[in-house]
């Protein structure tokens, strides 16, 4: 660990990604193939999406609090452009991939390839986190249709047509 990090850490900064991640990674090493759907893997599974993609807007977060406290230390204009520019996206409540698209183009002076990994992945999670999150509301009948059921069903649903 550099020394600057060191002293955020002593300052009482806490970098949320790491903790988060630790809950993804968790749920995923409960995984195993089940044909029951209401079997535990089956919410491991949603556990594992919604959390590795709070790792990631937690990261872009991370990362610019880093940014500004160490372009701070430093005396780093760059950096404190970096993050100045990710928080007015933050205050602008923009999109988790405006962010990265951000990130990526100040940091390195070149766009990710949408057309490529690891952007395709990013993307891939963060439109099957939304789906998750922006279920409709549907009608059931409670003697043949259990919501958490139907809850898995649409996940699973989804989950095909966001990878075909």
């Amino acid at each position: 660990m550099s020394e600057a990090v060191a002293g955020l850490l002593r300052q009482g900064a806490f970098l949320n990604a790491g903790s988060l991640y630790l809950l993804a990674w968790d749920a995923c090493q409960r995984l195993k193939p089940v044909e029951d759907q209401l079997a535990d893997s089956h919410r491991d599974a949603l556990v594992a999406v919604l959390f590795s993609a709070a790792t990631l807007e937690a990261f872009v977060s991370d990362f610019s609090f880093m940014a500004r406290t160490l372009g701070g230390v430093h005396s780093i204009p760059a950096l404190k452009s970096v993050a100045a520019l990710l928080d007015e996206a933050e205050d602008g409540h923009a999109s988790v991939r405006l962010k990265y698209l951000l990130a990526k183009f100040l940091v390195t002076g070149e766009p990710y390839n949408k057309g490529a990994a690891p952007f395709q992945d990013f993307d891939l999670l963060i439109r099957l986190r939304d789906a998750i999150v922006h279920l409709k509301t549907e009608e059931f009948s409670p003697e043949s249709d259990a919501p958490p059921k139907r809850l898995f069903q649409n996940c699973n649903r989804v989950a095909r047509a966001l990878l075909a």
